[in-house]
């Protein structure tokens, strides 16, 4: 059944949104270390999957099984390595907080053709508008990425005997987490800002059109 929401001209033009955003977090991947990697692999992983629900060939149930369950799987793993990231006393930052509720937001929409709840689509789609809006301010972005994507500092006992050389200190330092590419440029910043504004944005478009568009018929083809 075809959606009225997401038109094939529409479908293929926001799955190459998607396919574009995930080669510049792919990039990232493939550059950075740490906290960072693992921060643009969740965001390469929910741009995969929403160009799997925007491409217009039809979507069969075994996709929406096997998506809510990779997300779902997603969700507990990053909510796992926070939660023992906290207990050994590391700072988090509201980015991890943000991406686990997105990849939740993910296994809502795969499972969708099963399961619709009005207030929670509304809901979800809300936060996500919020999400857009708030990527677009640039101090916004700056102060969350700084407090979250920092890697830990080592446990290292502080003795004297301990204490590293300045060639040391400056060679072992922890990784600066992702002010080591903030300082790219106001242009590379602003690429970021863009993919995870229009992620939001596909992401709340998706769940109305899921919502409003489709009837409630597994497999949604012609999605």
């Amino acid at each position: 059944m075809m959606n009225a929401w997401l038109p094939p001209w529409l479908g293929l033009t926001l799955a190459t949104v998607f396919g574009v955003i995930v080669i510049v977090h792919l990039y990232h991947v493939l550059v950075l270390t740490g906290r960072q990697r693992l921060w643009h692999s969740v965001h390469v992983l929910m741009a995969t999957g929403m160009i799997i629900m925007f491409a217009p060939t039809g979507r069969l149930v075994v996709w929406n099984v096997a998506g809510a369950a990779v997300f779902a799987a997603a969700a507990v793993t990053l909510a796992g390595l926070l939660v023992r990231q906290h207990a050994h006393g590391h700072h988090l930052g509201t980015l991890w907080l943000i991406a686990t509720v997105d990849l939740a937001a993910m296994v809502y929409m795969f499972a969708m053709t099963d399961v619709r709840l009005l207030w929670l689509t509304v809901a979800l789609a809300a936060w996500f508008i919020i999400q857009a809006t708030g990527w677009t301010t640039a101090r916004l972005y700056t102060t969350l990425a700084r407090g979250g994507l920092g890697d830990p500092p080592p446990n290292r006992p502080t003795t004297s005997a301990s204490t590293p050389t300045p060639t040391e200190s400056t060679a072992n330092q922890p990784h600066p987490g992702l002010a080591t590419h903030l300082h790219h440029g106001t242009a590379h910043r602003n690429l970021i800002r863009a993919t995870l504004a229009m992620m939001s944005i596909g992401m709340a478009y998706m769940l109305i059109a899921m919502q409003f568009g489709t009837a409630s018929m597994p497999g949604m083809p012609g999605m």
